[in-house]
């Protein structure tokens, strides 16, 4: 009969390190869980990040060509208070706090990239603007070509207006037009 009791009592203490040892290995799969659960999270901001990106460096490339498509047609370099006599068509440097800075600092820091009476608008078919660009014409000429040099930055967004690109070229204009640089500025 002393002997029963024992082993009733050894099998009522096994039971109880079962259930303690099947609540640490439950807690355990549950913290590795919530950390894969995590990480997904992190993945998927991530990847919607660079389609973000990606849409906005597309469009900013897409705003260049069609900036440089569109170099020949413009006559005018000149502006009056800061605002160009045609969209987007700007000299080199213009006046502003009292010095001379180029046009795309300008824009850039009064934030006039999405106003069509400083920049020329490309919008998607909803109406959205996509993409903006100006053109500077530099004081650089090729005297044995006649060619013009230019500065043409473009701004192209994401989805969200949060996300932007900025591409600049440098490009020469005479007989025909050619790209000599780009670069991404942010």
């Amino acid at each position: 009969m002393a002997i029963s009791l024992k082993i009733e009592r050894l099998t009522h203490k096994e039971q109880g390190m079962f259930i303690i040892i099947v609540i640490v290995i439950v807690a355990v799969l549950a913290n590795i869980s919530l950390l894969g659960m995590s990480n997904t999270l992190y993945s998927t901001r991530l990847a919607a990040g660079f389609v973000q990106y990606s849409q906005a460096f597309q469009r900013a490339k897409l705003a260049l060509t069609v900036s440089q498509n569109g170099l020949a047609g413009i006559s005018k370099y000149a502006v009056s208070n800061n605002k160009p006599a045609i969209s987007g068509a700007y000299p080199q440097f213009i006046a502003f706090k009292g010095t001379q800075v180029p046009a795309w600092h300008y824009i850039e820091q009064q934030k006039l990239w999405r106003d069509d009476r400083y920049s020329v608008l490309e919008r998607n078919k909803n109406g959205l603007i996509t993409s903006a660009y100006i053109i500077e014409k530099l004081l650089i000429v090729d005297a044995a070509t006649s060619s013009g040099y230019f500065r043409i930055t473009v701004k192209g967004w994401g989805s969200d207006a949060k996300t932007a690109v900025t591409l600049q070229s440098l490009v020469k204009s005479g007989v025909s037009v050619t790209r000599l640089t780009w670069q991404i500025i942010h």
